[in-house]
C-alpha cells in the first residue's frame, strides 16, 4: 500500500480545491511534481522523509484530481504564480507559517516562484530537473528545441495539443508499471485519460511560454534572489549537462548559496532513484532552522573552517567563464568570513570577484555558495588586516601581502 500512514484529504485553498497527501512528523516539507505526474510520484519517497518531516505533497492545480480552473488568455489561471499561490495558502492551512519545499520537473518553476514571492515562508529549497523558464528560453537554441519540442507544441494554440494527446493518450505519455509501480501507475493513468487533466497541463505549459517568463525576467530585472539555502540536483542520464554543462553556475545567477549534484538516473529521480533522493533531502533540509535561528552559519562549514588554516575560493572567470579554484587565507568574525586578495586590486581572483560575485568557498568536505561584497573602506580593510595579523602573525602578513588595499567579505548566514 502506497503512503501507509499518510492522510489523503481534498483542501479547498481558495480559488481551487487541492488533492493532498500528507503524514509524517517534524519540520514541514512540501513535494511539488511534476507533468504528467501526480503527487502519488513521491510514494518511495515520502516515507522515508516522514521519519523525520511533516510531509505534505498535492497534486498542483490542474493535475490528478485538484481543480482545473477555467482558463484566460494569458494562462495566468495556470500561472507558477498561481499554483505557488495554491501551496503557500495550503501550508497556512495545515499550520506551517515555514516549511522547506522541494519541486521536480514543473514542481521546479513553482518551488522557484514560491520561494520567490514568498521568501518568509520557505527556508529551504530543493529544485530537480529544471533551469529558470525565462532562462531556459533566453538560452533556446536548435539543440534544445530538437530535444524540448514538447513545450513549443503543448504551448501554442493554433492547433491545441489536446486534440492529437486526447486521441492517444497513451501513445504520448509512455509510463509503464513496471517503471512506477502498479498503484501509481493506475494513478497516473487515469491522469492522461481525463480530458480535462490534460487540458490543465497543457495550460501549464501555455503559461510558461508566456506569463511565466514575463515573471521570470521580472524578477531578473529587479535584481531579486532566492534568499534561502538551495539545493540543484539533477539526472546524470538526462541532458542538464549536455544543455547547460554546468547547472549550478545558472542558479548561482538566481541565488545566493546554491549547492548541488547529479544522481545516476533518469528524468523521473524519485521513481527511479528514490533511496539516493531520499538521503540528499533528508541531508539537506535536517539544516532547517526555526526562524530565530535562520541567521545562524552552517555548523558543519564552521567546524572545518575552525580546522583549517586555508580554503578554496572557486570564481567564475570574467573572461571564460569557467570556474576558477585557488587556495586563499582567510579570517572569521562571527557570521562573516573575511579574504583579502594578495596585490589588492590587481589580483585576478578579486577582478572575476567584481564581475561576478557569486563564488564558493570550500573547507575540507564542506562548502558554502554566497555573493561576496568587495570592501573598499580603508578602515575597514585594516581591521580586517588585524585580523588576519592575529590569525597567521604580523610578519607573514606583511610578507605575503605586499598591496593590502581592499579585502572581501562572505556571509556565512
Amino acid at each position: 500500500m502506497m503512503f501507509e500512514g499518510f492522510t489523503l484529504e481534498r483542501i479547498d485553498v481558495g480559488d481551487v480545491e487541492l488533492r493532498v497527501r500528507h503524514g509524517g512528523s517534524g519540520p514541514a516539507l512540501l513535494l511539488l511534481h511534476g507533468h504528467p505526474r501526480t503527487h502519488v510520484t513521491w510514494h518511495k519517497v515520502a516515507p522515508v522523509l516522514a521519519e523525520q518531516f511533516t510531509v505534505v505533497c498535492p497534486d498542483l492545480r490542474g493535475y490528478g484530481e485538484s481543480s482545473k480552473p477555467p482558463t484566460t488568455t494569458d494562462h495566468a489561471p495556470y500561472s507558477k504564480r498561481a499554483m505557488a499561490g495554491d501551496c503557500a495558502a495550503l501550508m497556512r492551512g495545515l499550520g506551517h507559517e515555514r516549511f522547506c519545499v522541494a519541486g521536480h520537473d514543473r514542481g521546479t518553476y513553482v518551488a522557484q516562484r514560491l520561494a520567490m514571492d514568498h521568501p518568509a515562508l520557505v527556508s529551504r529549497l530543493c529544485l530537480m530537473e529544471g533551469i529558470p523558464i525565462g532562462e531556459a528560453l533566453d538560452r533556446c537554441d536548435a539543440k534544445f528545441a530538437a530535444s524540448w519540442y514538447h513545450w513549443f507544441f503543448l504551448g501554442q494554440t493554433e492547433k491545441p495539443a489536446e486534440r492529437f494527446i486526447n486521441a492517444d493518450p497513451e501513445a504520448w505519455y509512455t509510463a509503464t508499471a513496471e517503471h512506477m509501480g502498479q498503484e501509481a501507475f493506475e494513478d497516473y493513468r487515469r491522469a492522461i485519460h481525463d480530458p480535462a487533466t490534460v487540458h490543465a497541463m497543457i495550460e501549464d505549459y501555455r503559461a510558461g511560454l508566456g506569463i511565466d517568463r514575463t515573471h521570470d525576467d521580472a524578477d531578473r530585472a529587479a535584481g531579486r534572489r532566492i534568499s534561502c539555502p538551495l539545493l540543484y540536483l539533477w539526472a546524470a542520464q538526462d541532458d542538464m549537462e549536455d544543455l547547460y554543462g554546468d547547472p549550478l553556475a545558472i542558479w548561482r545567477d538566481w541565488a545566493d548559496d546554491v549547492r548541488g549534484c547529479s544522481i545516476d538516473c533518469g528524468h523521473h529521480i524519485a521513481e527511479e532513484a528514490p533511496a539516493a533522493l531520499a538521503t540528499h533531502l533528508t541531508r539537506f533540509f535536517a539544516g532547517h532552522r526555526d526562524p530565530g535561528d535562520n541567521h545562524m552559519p552552517h555548523q558543519e562549514l564552521i567546524t572545518a573552517l575552525d580546522a583549517n588554516q586555508e580554503i578554496q575560493l572557486v570564481v567564475t572567470g570574467r573572461k571564460s567563464g569557467q570556474e576558477i579554484s585557488l587556495p586563499v587565507w582567510f579570517a572569521r568574525d562571527g557570521d562573516g568570513l573575511h579574504l583579502v586578495p594578495v596585490t589588492g586590486t590587481g589580483s585576478n581572483w578579486y577582478k572575476n570577484v567584481l564581475k561576478q560575485p557569486a563564488i564558493r568557498v570550500v573547507a575540507g568536505n564542506a562548502q558554502l555558495s554566497a555573493r561576496a561584497t568587495p570592501v573598499t573602506d580603508p578602515a575597514r580593510v585594516s581591521e580586517v588586516l588585524d585580523m588576519f595579523r592575529a590569525k597567521y602573525g604580523a610578519r607573514d602578513v606583511a610578507a605575503y601581502y605586499p598591496k593590502p588595499n581592499v579585502a572581501v567579505e562572505v556571509p556565512l548566514a
